[in-house]
């Protein structure tokens, strides 16, 4: 039996692109909303993000990898222009329950 895959993705959002990151919020919320999404921002780390969600499979989760480190889509460019150090500082984890 396959079961879901939880994906984490990580990120430092530069400090003068933090408003321009929270106007994207909305719609990363959005196209993750079948996937039981959430978002934090570090407490001792302002700026610090981390995005949880579930996929379905591998293939999923590494066309999700794919189209994020990529910029496949508008609103991935915009997200890779507000991380430090752009796409490539992006960190993203597939992790399944033990």
């Amino acid at each position: 039996m396959d079961q879901r895959i939880k994906v984490f993705i990580e990120y430092k959002i530069r400090n003068e692109k933090m408003t321009d990151y929270k106007k994207m919020i909305p719609k990363i919320q959005e196209i993750y909303s079948e996937k039981q999404y959430s978002a934090y921002e570090g407490v001792d780390q302002p700026g610090l993000i981390v995005e949880e969600f579930f996929v379905s499979n591998m293939e999923e989760y590494s066309e999700t990898k794919n189209n994020r480190l990529t910029g496949s889509d508008p609103i991935w460019i915009d997200l890779a222009d507000c991380i430090e150090g752009g796409a490539k500082k992006m960190h993203i984890w597939a992790f399944a329950q033990m």
